[in-house]
């Protein structure tokens, strides 16, 4: 594992012994991490990414764009870049979802 300043590591350490301790996680499996392009979902990646190398995990990221927000096609292209960096396949899909809820009669 590469170095991380402490208070990350400390992070790290505590996701990481959840994950063992709930039997979260199998030798070799396939995760697809959801990722917002918010902070907590980025480092939950970063966090899988490092940790995927001691269980053969197999990791691809996944991001759906709500359309809720001007800026959220940002968030995809941000999403999609860290994939790349880690070397991870990427999904994405989009939907309008305030119109989906008008058209149900849904509140938003």
């Amino acid at each position: 594992m590469t170095h991380l300043e402490p208070e990350l590591f400390r992070i790290y350490a505590n996701v990481v012994r959840t994950i063992e301790r709930e039997r979260l996680l199998a030798r070799g499996q396939r995760v697809l991490v959801a990722v917002s392009g918010g902070r907590d979902s980025m480092v939950l990646l970063d966090i899988l990414a490092l940790y995927a190398a001691e269980l053969s995990l197999k990791l691809g990221v996944f991001h759906f764009d709500h359309q809720l927000r001007p800026e959220s096609g940002d968030d995809a292209c941000f999403v999609a870049a860290l994939a790349e960096v880690y070397g991870l396949p990427f999904v994405s899909r989009t939907a309008d979802v305030a119109a989906l809820t008008r058209q149900l009669g849904l509140s938003p």
